[in-house]
């Protein structure tokens, strides 16, 4: 079965002839792959639930090189950041650089700080990367008449 699953994953990948492929063959594609993801983390994290009350009951299990065990994922979160950096001020003696050696690798968010700063220094201080990206979402507005006089740029008027 897994198999056959596999099998009409790669042929509806396949069929996108980039040339030749219709919008309604792309949408197919993109639903079934859709699909097979959902399903298939679905059933990892499932799986996941299982092995864990599996470990837990028989210990370890090794398979082929890999050993599987239950492991625990520590997440450590500040509860209040405005005390935090007045305390890290008293601590520091009012230290830039000992304060900026506390924070994480970036923790500037650049809607706000864009905010306060303005553009030019915005731009002085930060690097936006452009990344090509397959996206999601809803479907673009779209224009169905545009008249030219509120079109922003240059315009040939007629005399």
């Amino acid at each position: 079965m897994t198999n056959d699953l596999i099998a009409l994953a790669d042929t509806a990948i396949q069929g996108l002839d980039l040339e030749r492929a219709t919008p309604d063959q792309m949408r197919q594609a993109i639903e079934f792959v859709d699909a097979l993801k959902a399903r298939t983390k679905q059933l990892g994290d499932a799986f996941e639930a299982a092995a864990i009350a599996w470990l837990q009951f028989h210990g370890d299990l090794t398979v082929g090189d890999n050993r599987y065990y239950v492991g625990t994922t520590k997440r450590v979160r500040c509860n209040d950041p405005a005390a935090t950096l007045d305390a890290l001020l008293t601590a520091s003696d009012g230290s830039v650089e000992a304060i900026v050696q506390a924070l994480k690798a970036d923790p500037f968010k650049p809607g706000t700080t864009k905010t306060l700063l303005g553009e030019p220094l915005f731009d002085k201080h930060f690097q936006t990367i452009v990344i090509p990206d397959l996206k999601t979402g809803k479907p673009l507005r779209r224009v169905l008449k545009a008249n030219p006089k509120f079109q922003k740029g240059d315009v040939n008027e007629e005399a």
